[in-house]
């Protein structure tokens, strides 16, 4: 009966949303319909049911609100590592010049990356059946890794820009940071299982 309830809950949540104009809220439903599913068939723990809820996107008004006073610093960072190569940077808004010569677009969403790490987290502390608050606080301490990944990633996609590749160097801030990120972290998770198996 409770995982019949969150199929349903979802369903409801999608039509009233649809019906209402926010369909980013809409994208939550899936989510919850799918935890259900698993509830009712007896598919996975709970921890891996939780597991869903970190696909849901970060809702863009959190996204706005740590873009950015954070990612200015990020990018005054990149731009002073970028002077320190000989070539005069600096940041316009969100993109990294240098004279007429446009860089790298950054990508302002390292919120985002937060919770990716945070699910990782996750995910590592599922596979490895880790006590429910030691799972919570590494959450917490590898999602404040967001910002330094971010800054990294940056000054990276900066110095291939500076090799003459701006294309690349924009698909990897864009993109690549965020992929990188989470195929490293779920092969560190899976390594590690690895060991445990062994050990045991």
């Amino acid at each position: 009966p409770i995982g019949t309830l969150w199929i349903v809950a979802g369903l409801a949540w999608e039509v009233a949303a649809t019906f209402a104009g926010a369909v980013r809220w809409a994208r939550h439903a899936p989510v919850l319909a799918a935890i259900g599913l698993c509830q009712r068939d007896g598919v996975a723990s709970w921890r891996s049911r939780a597991l869903l809820l970190f696909a849901v996107p970060v809702p863009a008004f959190a996204v706005k609100l740590g873009e950015r006073r954070v990612a200015s610093w990020m990018g005054e960072g990149a731009a002073w590592v970028g002077s320190l190569t000989g070539h005069s940077v600096e940041l316009v808004g969100s993109v990294l010049q240098s004279g007429a010569d446009e860089w790298v677009v950054m990508n302002r969403a390292w919120i985002s990356t937060a919770a990716l790490l945070a699910g990782l987290a996750w995910y590592d502390g599922a596979l490895l059946r880790r006590s429910l608050s030691a799972t919570i606080a590494t959450c917490a301490l590898v999602a404040a890794l967001a910002w330094p990944i971010q800054a990294l990633g940056l000054v990276l996609g900066l110095g291939v820009a500076l090799l003459g590749a701006s294309g690349l160097a924009q698909a990897w801030v864009h993109d690549g940071i965020w992929l990188s990120t989470a195929l490293a972290g779920v092969a560190f998770s899976e390594a590690r299982l690895r060991r445990a198996e062994q050990a045991s």
